[in-house]
């Protein structure tokens, strides 16, 4: 049976093709192919991806399913793939609290109990779903690839986060010193500076652009130099011996009232930085000059987006 569509130009919609007749038409069921559900296990302690095919799809949902109880920590990555080779995320939009990200971290969950994922997989050609920690049981992952159209998720909800500070001396010159910033939080602004950040437990700061500079006083001006040091201590507030993340260094010639900056646009996934409630970051400067003190600026931007589900 056909159904007479007028005023549309032929079309393929995934599961039906409007001839050029305006003629409306289901192909052959052997026509269709990539809907076919894959349904694998993920074995104790093991970190093994679930992958399906979904060339045909224009979405598809993963559902988690076990036997026996597991423990709350485990987090699921899902990705997409064109080429079944190079892998990138995508964001998952899990289905009984509506929290859309890459990554969703779980809660326990009991025997039988059963979670869901829908995500758009237009234009992809391979999808996939790994844990980054492993399970302490076996679980069930099915995959269901769907003609149903989806909208595009928007991700998790992100909190802005601006670290800032502008004009202040540089200390003594060789002695690496700790950094006091501000710090903005979507509209809430600090009252006081900090030299140590945490970010709360089940949710990551992603850092997109850092910039830093340098300048001679107006007299007495010699060659200097700055490097500025992103340091992390998983513990606790972090010190001058704390591991390094990342630093920028700039230099300035011997003249008088001399400014050097130094911009960092971050890739799209930018800098991330795990929060635990625990661990600290923040910025730390080691000057170097001959006469007297320079001066450094620093804005770091970035936001939170939460991860657990």
């Amino acid at each position: 049976m056909s159904q007479k569509i007028f005023g549309s130009r032929p079309r393929f919609n995934g599961y039906q093709v409007l001839l050029d007749d305006g003629t409306f038409t289901a192909p052959a069921a052997s026509g269709i192919t990539g809907l076919t559900a894959t349904t694998a296990t993920i074995t104790a302690g093991n970190l093994t991806a679930v992958q399906a095919t979904v060339t045909s799809a224009n979405s598809a949902s993963f559902t988690l399913t076990s036997a026996s109880t597991y423990a709350a920590g485990v987090t699921l990555a899902f990705e997409c793939s064109t080429d079944n080779t190079y892998w990138e995320p995508i964001t998952a939009i899990r289905t009984d609290t509506g929290y859309a990200a890459p990554e969703h971290l779980l809660t326990s969950a009991g025997a039988g109990s059963a979670v869901k994922w829908d995500v758009p997989v237009v234009g992809t050609g391979w999808i996939r779903v790994r844990p980054t920690s492993a399970f302490t049981v076996d679980v069930s992952i099915r995959i269901q690839p769907s003609y149903a159209m989806m909208p595009t998720p928007l991700g998790p909800p992100r909190i802005n986060n601006i670290f800032y500070r502008y004009g202040q001396l540089a200390g003594t010159s060789g002695n690496e010193m700790l950094l006091n910033l501000l710090r903005t939080q979507g509209t809430s602004v600090s009252g006081s500076s900090a030299s140590s950040f945490s970010t709360s437990a089940a949710y990551r700061l992603r850092i997109n652009a850092v910039h830093v500079g340098f300048a001679n006083p107006t007299t007495g001006s010699s060659v200097a130099t700055a490097t500025f040091r992103l340091r992390y201590n998983a513990s606790g507030a972090i010190t001058t011996s704390s591991p390094i993340l990342t630093e920028y260094r700039i230099q300035l010639p011997a003249v008088t009232g001399q400014w050097q900056g130094l911009t960092v646009a971050l890739p799209d996934g930018g800098y991330e930085i795990p929060g635990d409630n625990t661990g600290c970051y923040g910025w730390t400067l080691l000057p170097s000059y001959t006469t007297n003190v320079p001066y450094w600026d620093i804005f770091v931007a970035g936001y939170e987006y939460k991860v657990t589900t």
